[in-house]
């Protein structure tokens, strides 16, 4: 009878990780019975291994991973020496500002982290709510991720930003809207740095110049590409061109940025209803805005201090408007309003808490009408102390815009228990409930002068409304960022799940 073979099989299934600094002779010679081994000739030891091998599972996978390591660990080797003598040549031959970007994109693509790039058609120093909120995605997401931002220069100079790694677009100032219009397609330079950039996903935060720049570089890429509707652009349109049809078929032009990415994002069910009209048909993921603002306790003389440097008087009712000072804001129906308001009742003060291209005109009008003693004028406040002193003091805050998609200032006043008056069939009054945690009023200067002059005479209605804003309306960043960090893992797994190697374009 044939004696049977105990020899185990080796299965091809199976698979070890073995680090690539593991050592083999640890593993083999666990055993002390075996130490001697070592010492023999190498044909000794070839036959031991042999015989070693074939009884054990592990064995072929083991010199198999071992023979990787060791390929892989030359590859690593021979590229970094490429990666070396690149280096040196950017340090010896480029400026200092060129050497610097090539080394951070350098770092960028050999820390092992995934990359992300925005890409945003305004930006400092013109602040909008668009930049502030892909900001507080970077303070989130920075610490998951290499993050880059492709924004245009203003007048041809790149702001400093310490935040982040910024990569500049060549552009040109349009002073009406008070934005830079960037040109990627003709910038040379940026589209050199952009090709050495190895990118993961890419977050649109707009969609003209930049933004369809950045969706064709994701599609040529073959990765992730998330898309935010943040304004109603067909408004903004017709307010430029002043006629119906053109507005709609500017708006088509760059609705394939929204239809084209790969996750379409919006705030509100409001700017999703706003998509639907537009005709983008697909799949639409809301993540809130949100805000930074953390109610705290001022020392009285740091609040007198900035009080005074206003000329903010805490002891009347302070009504207070927070954004750039742009025409599409309806800051000159607010002016309108504000003189009516007035003439029955002096009782109160209104502060115009940001800056923008119309603030000179602004001025002008405020004078014209006769308002400069109850109107104030903060100026740009970066520092989050002296805009909270400003809105603690604060009453009620006026915001008739009808062109904002959402806005974060309904959530920065709610952290002091300031609650908004707005119009209806706007972005706000779809998170405003009128007498409940905020005011609404219809989009009728008659109207707002009334609802006005009621607030001014009724502080403790007020009041009371206010302390609801804060319960329903104020939330900060941490929640919606969860959410979208969420989203962006669950994008890029799928990318790698189907793509195992990385993109190196």
């Amino acid at each position: 009878m044939k004696e049977k073979n105990h020899t185990r099989k080796v299965t091809k299934n199976k698979s070890f990780e073995i680090p690539l600094d593991y050592n083999l002779n640890e593993y083999i010679f666990s055993d002390k019975t075996n130490e001697n081994i070592i010492n023999k000739s190498k044909k000794t030891k070839k036959n031991f291994f042999k015989n070693l091998f074939i009884k054990e599972d592990l064995a072929k996978n083991v010199i198999e991973t071992r023979k990787n390591a060791i390929k892989n660990n030359k590859k690593i080797a021979k590229n970094n020496q490429k990666r070396v003598k690149k280096c040196n040549k950017y340090i010896l031959s480029y400026e200092k500002e060129e050497r610097d970007v090539f080394l951070t994109i350098d770092k960028f693509n050999n820390n092992g982290k995934k990359t992300i790039v925005y890409f945003i058609d305004s930006f400092y120093p013109s602040i909008d709510g668009v930049l502030m909120v892909m900001e507080n995605y970077i303070k989130y997401m920075k610490d998951f991720y290499n993050i880059v931002v492709c924004a245009p220069k203003h007048k041809n100079k790149g702001s400093q930003i310490d935040k982040y790694f910024v990569l500049y677009v060549n552009s040109i100032y349009v002073k009406k809207q008070g934005y830079d219009l960037a040109f990627p397609q003709l910038d040379t330079d940026f589209q050199k740095y952009i090709s050495m950039l190895k990118i993961d996903l890419i977050h649109l935060q707009s969609p003209f110049n930049m933004g369809s720049f950045g969706l064709a570089l994701a599609k040529k890429r073959k990765i992730p590409c998330f898309s935010t509707f943040h304004s109603q652009f067909k408004k903004n349109f017709y307010d430029v061109v002043k006629n119906e049809t053109i507005a709609m078929w500017l708006t088509k032009m760059i609705l394939g940025v929204f239809k084209k990415a790969t996750v379409a994002l919006t705030m509100n069910p409001f700017a999703k209803e706003i998509m639907r009209e537009y005709g983008i048909k697909r799949k639409i993921e809301i993540i809130p805005n949100a805000t930074n603002l953390v109610k705290k306790e001022f020392d009285t003389e740091f609040e007198e201090k900035i009080l005074n440097r206003h000329k903010i008087n805490k002891n009347i009712f302070n009504i207070i408007f927070i954004g750039r000072f742009v025409a599409v804001k309806n800051i000159y129906f607010l002016i309108d309003v504000l003189k009516d308001v007035y003439k029955t009742n002096q009782n109160f003060n209104f502060i115009f808490l940001g800056y923008g291209p119309e603030e000179q005109k602004m001025k002008r009008k405020c004078k014209e009408y006769g308002l400069e003693n109850i109107v104030k004028f903060t100026g740009r406040i970066d520092n989050d102390d002296e805009k909270s002193v400003i809105i603690k003091n604060s009453s009620l805050m006026f915001f008739p815009s009808c062109y904002e998609t959402d806005s974060i200032v309904k959530t920065e006043v709610a952290c002091y228990d300031v609650p908004t008056l707005c119009l209806e069939n706007t972005a706000l009054s779809s998170v405003i409930v009128d007498g409940r945690n905020g005011f609404v009023c219809k989009n009728d200067h008659n109207d707002c002068v009334y609802k006005l002059e009621f607030l001014i005479k009724n502080v403790d209605y007020v009041k009371k409304i206010g302390k609801n804003a804060n319960l329903e309306i104020y939330f900060t960043w941490e929640k919606p960022c969860k959410m979208l960090h969420e989203l962006y893992e669950k994008y890029l797994k799928s990318y790698y799940f189907k793509n195992p190697q990385k993109n190196e374009d």
